[in-house]
Protein backbone atom coordinates (compact mmCIF):
# COMPACT_ATOMS: atom_id res chain seq x y z
CA UNK A 1 0.00 0.00 0.00
CA UNK A 2 1.03 3.35 -1.04
CA UNK A 3 0.74 6.95 0.72
CA UNK A 4 0.17 9.82 -0.92
CA UNK A 5 2.10 11.30 2.23
CA UNK A 6 3.82 10.35 5.57
CA UNK A 7 1.44 8.60 8.00
CA UNK A 8 0.29 10.87 10.52
CA UNK A 9 1.33 13.90 8.82
CA UNK A 10 -1.95 15.26 8.78
CA UNK A 11 -2.58 14.91 12.03
CA UNK A 12 0.59 16.74 13.20
CA UNK A 13 0.35 19.45 11.17
CA UNK A 14 -3.65 19.78 12.38
CA UNK A 15 -2.16 20.02 15.70
CA UNK A 16 0.55 22.59 14.97
CA UNK A 17 -1.26 24.65 12.51
CA UNK A 18 0.68 27.94 12.98
CA UNK A 19 -2.64 29.99 11.57
CA UNK A 20 -5.94 30.69 13.17
CA UNK A 21 -9.20 30.15 11.96
CA UNK A 22 -9.89 33.06 10.32
CA UNK A 23 -6.32 33.08 8.58
CA UNK A 24 -7.11 29.31 7.20
CA UNK A 25 -10.35 30.30 5.77
CA UNK A 26 -9.35 33.19 3.56
CA UNK A 27 -5.95 31.67 2.62
CA UNK A 28 -7.75 28.61 1.22
CA UNK A 29 -9.85 30.75 -1.32
CA UNK A 30 -6.72 32.28 -2.11
CA UNK A 31 -4.65 30.00 -2.59
CA UNK A 32 -7.13 27.52 -4.66
CA UNK A 33 -5.15 24.79 -6.39
CA UNK A 34 -1.89 26.47 -5.99
CA UNK A 35 -1.91 25.81 -2.53
CA UNK A 36 -1.72 22.09 -2.66
CA UNK A 37 1.43 22.05 -4.98
CA UNK A 38 3.63 22.99 -1.20
CA UNK A 39 5.65 25.91 -2.34
CA UNK A 40 3.85 29.09 -1.62
CA UNK A 41 4.94 32.10 -3.43
CA UNK A 42 6.24 34.84 -2.11
CA UNK A 43 3.55 37.02 -2.31
CA UNK A 44 1.34 34.39 -0.18
CA UNK A 45 4.06 34.69 2.54
CA UNK A 46 3.84 38.39 2.93
CA UNK A 47 0.19 38.33 3.07
CA UNK A 48 -0.05 35.11 5.13
CA UNK A 49 2.34 37.93 7.91
CA UNK A 50 0.29 41.06 7.32
CA UNK A 51 -3.17 39.45 7.92
CA UNK A 52 -1.46 37.51 11.27
CA UNK A 53 0.04 40.54 12.21
CA UNK A 54 -3.65 42.53 11.24
CA UNK A 55 -5.41 39.85 13.50
CA UNK A 56 -2.66 39.94 16.56
CA UNK A 57 -3.27 44.01 16.50
CA UNK A 58 -6.97 43.70 16.16
CA UNK A 59 -7.02 41.63 19.81
CA UNK A 60 -5.31 44.23 21.50
CA UNK A 61 -6.42 46.84 23.53
CA UNK A 62 -5.06 50.59 24.50
CA UNK A 63 -3.26 49.85 27.74
CA UNK A 64 -1.29 52.38 29.69
CA UNK A 65 1.02 54.45 28.76
CA UNK A 66 4.98 53.65 28.33
CA UNK A 67 6.92 55.22 31.07
CA UNK A 68 8.87 57.26 28.77
CA UNK A 69 5.46 58.55 27.43
CA UNK A 70 4.13 59.47 30.61
CA UNK A 71 3.58 63.68 30.59
CA UNK A 72 4.13 64.15 26.66
CA UNK A 73 1.08 65.21 24.43
CA UNK A 74 0.31 61.35 23.47
CA UNK A 75 -0.42 60.60 27.18
CA UNK A 76 -0.72 63.47 29.23
CA UNK A 77 -2.04 63.96 32.58
CA UNK A 78 -5.68 63.98 32.55
CA UNK A 79 -8.80 64.47 34.96
CA UNK A 80 -9.67 60.94 36.22
CA UNK A 81 -12.07 62.02 38.83
CA UNK A 82 -12.09 63.06 42.77
CA UNK A 83 -11.36 61.54 45.84
CA UNK A 84 -13.96 59.32 47.76
CA UNK A 85 -12.46 61.38 50.91
CA UNK A 86 -13.06 64.87 51.29
CA UNK A 87 -9.95 66.78 52.61
CA UNK A 88 -9.67 70.44 54.56
CA UNK A 89 -6.96 72.60 53.18
CA UNK A 90 -4.81 70.93 55.09
CA UNK A 91 -4.65 67.54 54.04
CA UNK A 92 -6.88 66.66 56.88
CA UNK A 93 -3.15 67.04 59.15
CA UNK A 94 -1.42 65.10 56.20
CA UNK A 95 -0.69 68.10 53.81
CA UNK A 96 -0.34 67.83 50.07
CA UNK A 97 0.86 63.85 50.17
CA UNK A 98 -2.03 63.10 52.16
CA UNK A 99 -4.31 64.45 49.08
CA UNK A 100 -2.36 63.26 46.30
CA UNK A 101 -1.87 59.59 48.17
CA UNK A 102 -5.42 59.40 48.19
CA UNK A 103 -5.67 59.73 44.30
CA UNK A 104 -3.58 57.24 44.22
CA UNK A 105 -5.66 54.77 46.46
CA UNK A 106 -8.67 55.92 44.42
CA UNK A 107 -7.42 55.81 41.02
CA UNK A 108 -4.26 53.50 40.88
CA UNK A 109 -0.68 54.02 40.29
CA UNK A 110 0.41 57.44 38.54
CA UNK A 111 -2.93 59.53 40.10
CA UNK A 112 -2.10 62.63 41.58
CA UNK A 113 -3.80 66.11 43.05
CA UNK A 114 -4.39 67.45 39.82
CA UNK A 115 -2.83 70.87 38.89
CA UNK A 116 -4.72 73.81 37.01
CA UNK A 117 -3.24 73.48 34.06
CA UNK A 118 -3.40 69.79 33.68
CA UNK A 119 -7.29 69.95 34.27
CA UNK A 120 -7.22 73.10 31.52
CA UNK A 121 -6.18 70.59 29.06
CA UNK A 122 -8.11 67.69 29.77
CA UNK A 123 -10.67 66.24 27.51
CA UNK A 124 -12.21 63.47 30.20
CA UNK A 125 -13.78 66.44 32.37
CA UNK A 126 -17.59 67.00 32.23
CA UNK A 127 -19.19 69.79 34.75
CA UNK A 128 -21.55 67.53 35.95
CA UNK A 129 -18.25 64.96 37.86
CA UNK A 130 -17.46 68.21 39.91
CA UNK A 131 -18.87 68.27 43.17
CA UNK A 132 -21.04 70.57 44.56
CA UNK A 133 -18.77 72.08 47.11
CA UNK A 134 -16.09 72.37 44.20
CA UNK A 135 -12.49 70.22 44.61
CA UNK A 136 -9.01 71.58 46.11
CA UNK A 137 -6.57 71.97 42.34
CA UNK A 138 -2.62 72.26 43.02
CA UNK A 139 -2.37 75.70 41.22
CA UNK A 140 0.39 75.93 38.12
CA UNK A 141 1.52 79.34 38.02
CA UNK A 142 2.24 80.93 34.45
CA UNK A 143 3.72 84.35 35.43
CA UNK A 144 3.85 86.89 38.45
CA UNK A 145 3.01 90.70 37.76
CA UNK A 146 4.60 92.88 41.24
CA UNK A 147 3.27 90.16 44.40
CA UNK A 148 0.52 88.95 42.27
CA UNK A 149 0.69 85.82 40.06
CA UNK A 150 -1.08 84.45 37.22
CA UNK A 151 -2.33 81.09 37.19
CA UNK A 152 -2.28 78.96 34.12
CA UNK A 153 -6.54 78.85 34.95
CA UNK A 154 -6.39 82.29 34.94
CA UNK A 155 -6.60 83.08 38.23
CA UNK A 156 -4.58 85.80 40.12
CA UNK A 157 -3.60 85.04 43.65
CA UNK A 158 -0.41 84.92 46.56
CA UNK A 159 1.09 82.08 47.29
CA UNK A 160 -0.42 81.89 50.49
CA UNK A 161 -4.15 82.01 49.36
CA UNK A 162 -3.60 79.21 46.33
CA UNK A 163 -2.34 76.77 48.40
CA UNK A 164 -4.10 77.10 52.04
CA UNK A 165 -0.37 78.46 53.12
CA UNK A 166 1.57 75.62 51.59
CA UNK A 167 -1.47 72.75 52.66
CA UNK A 168 -1.05 73.00 55.95
CA UNK A 169 -4.02 75.63 56.78
CA UNK A 170 -7.29 74.37 58.22
CA UNK A 171 -8.04 78.21 59.18
CA UNK A 172 -10.90 79.79 57.66
CA UNK A 173 -8.66 83.00 57.11
CA UNK A 174 -6.89 81.58 54.26
CA UNK A 175 -8.00 79.85 50.64
CA UNK A 176 -6.71 77.51 48.42
CA UNK A 177 -7.17 77.03 44.70
CA UNK A 178 -10.62 75.47 43.82
CA UNK A 179 -12.15 73.71 41.02
CA UNK A 180 -15.98 74.98 40.71
CA UNK A 181 -19.25 73.27 39.92
CA UNK A 182 -19.88 75.85 37.46
CA UNK A 183 -16.41 74.87 35.50
CA UNK A 184 -14.91 78.27 36.67
CA UNK A 185 -11.36 78.33 39.19
CA UNK A 186 -11.73 80.16 42.70
CA UNK A 187 -8.85 81.29 44.77
CA UNK A 188 -10.69 83.90 46.93
CA UNK A 189 -13.94 84.20 48.86
CA UNK A 190 -16.23 84.44 46.32
CA UNK A 191 -19.58 83.06 48.32
CA UNK A 192 -20.88 83.87 51.75
CA UNK A 193 -19.06 82.11 54.68
CA UNK A 194 -18.92 79.10 54.47
CA UNK A 195 -17.12 79.46 50.80
CA UNK A 196 -15.72 76.88 49.06
CA UNK A 197 -12.42 78.18 48.68
CA UNK A 198 -12.10 78.32 52.59
CA UNK A 199 -9.68 76.24 54.02
CA UNK A 200 -11.96 74.79 56.59
CA UNK A 201 -14.48 73.93 54.12
CA UNK A 202 -13.64 70.07 53.15
CA UNK A 203 -14.15 68.74 49.53
CA UNK A 204 -12.65 65.95 47.38
CA UNK A 205 -9.35 66.73 45.47
CA UNK A 206 -9.34 66.78 41.81
CA UNK A 207 -7.35 63.71 40.75
CA UNK A 208 -5.34 63.48 37.63
CA UNK A 209 -2.95 60.41 35.85
CA UNK A 210 -1.51 59.67 32.60
CA UNK A 211 -4.16 58.74 29.93
CA UNK A 212 -3.65 58.11 26.21
CA UNK A 213 -4.90 60.01 24.00
CA UNK A 214 -6.22 57.06 21.56
CA UNK A 215 -3.94 58.61 18.58
CA UNK A 216 -3.07 55.83 16.19
CA UNK A 217 0.39 54.60 16.84
CA UNK A 218 3.00 54.98 13.71
CA UNK A 219 3.77 51.84 11.84
CA UNK A 220 5.61 50.35 8.81
CA UNK A 221 2.73 48.03 8.01
CA UNK A 222 0.51 48.75 5.63
CA UNK A 223 -3.34 49.28 7.25
CA UNK A 224 -5.20 45.81 7.52
CA UNK A 225 -7.39 46.37 4.82
CA UNK A 226 -5.23 48.09 2.32
CA UNK A 227 -3.19 45.49 2.65
CA UNK A 228 -4.89 42.45 2.49
CA UNK A 229 -6.20 43.84 -1.28
CA UNK A 230 -2.89 44.84 -2.59
CA UNK A 231 -1.89 41.36 -1.53
CA UNK A 232 -5.20 39.45 -3.09
CA UNK A 233 -4.52 41.80 -6.41
CA UNK A 234 -1.00 40.51 -6.82
CA UNK A 235 -2.18 37.08 -5.73
CA UNK A 236 -4.85 37.12 -8.74
CA UNK A 237 -2.69 38.77 -10.94
CA UNK A 238 -0.35 35.17 -10.79
CA UNK A 239 -2.86 33.34 -11.57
Amino acid sequence: MTFSRPFGERDYHELHDPHPPEARGVLSSLVGSRGRTGVPSMQLLVFILALLASLSAQSQTVGSCAPSDIGSPSCPYQWVGVTSVDFTGSGNGLGYVGMTTQCRADFGPGARMCTSSEIVNSDTLSLNAIPALGCWVRPAMKFAIGNSIIDESGESYSSVNSTCVSWKSFSSGNTGLVLLPSGTFSSSQTQPVPSPEQCNVAKPVACCRPQPVGEPQASMMLPAGVGALAMLSMLRGEA
